[in-house]
């Protein structure tokens, strides 16, 4: 059984070609049927096409446990939804929606830490592979070994001053 969904105007061309393949149901939003004229909708129930009106708020979007845990764990912080929603990739409506679900949930300082070493590990990680030099990649094979969240946050502080470096020294050659 074949199934279609329509969120604007049903054309009697798409009708049509729904008939063709042997489409049974067809989901529209209340928009589509605003738009298609009734007859367009009564020439698919004539053709044995059950029409079934779907209402959605917005896109759907399922997150997994980890990631609202590094939600709530970002929102702790104090950090805005904006700010939250750039560093993790989801949209800032979804973030602030599933924070309300979890009515602004504290998690605890280890679940906090464990995520933090987690991150820490994946960016030192990414450091480990590219080899940007000698110093910075030992300090990333350190802090990928650590387990103790103040021994990676010095070793991510030691990290970043020896990209600043980096930089000067750049801007000195070609400045």
């Amino acid at each position: 059984m074949y199934r279609c969904h329509f969120n604007n105007y049903i054309s009697l061309t798409d009708a049509g070609k729904c008939i063709a393949v042997g489409v049974r149901r067809i989901s529209v939003t209340p928009t589509a049927l605003r738009q298609t004229p009734k007859r367009n909708l009564e020439f698919l129930e004539k053709n044995g096409i059950a029409i079934e009106k779907i209402v959605r708020n917005g896109r759907p979007r399922k997150l997994s446990g980890e990631q609202i845990k590094k939600i709530l764990a970002i929102r702790q912080s104090k950090l805005s939804f904006y700010k939250i929603a750039s560093l993790t990739g989801i949209a800032k409506s979804t973030v602030f929606d599933y924070y309300n679900r979890c009515d602004g949930e504290q998690l605890k300082e280890e679940e906090v830490n464990e995520l933090q070493i987690k991150e820490a590990h994946k960016l030192l990680k990414t450091l480990l592979e590219r080899e940007v030099n000698g110093e910075i990649t030992e300090l990333a094979r350190r802090g990928c070994s650590s387990k103790d969240i103040n021994e990676i946050r010095d070793i991510m502080l030691r990290i970043e001053d020896s990209f600043k470096s980096l930089r000067l020294h750049y801007s000195d050659c070609y400045g």
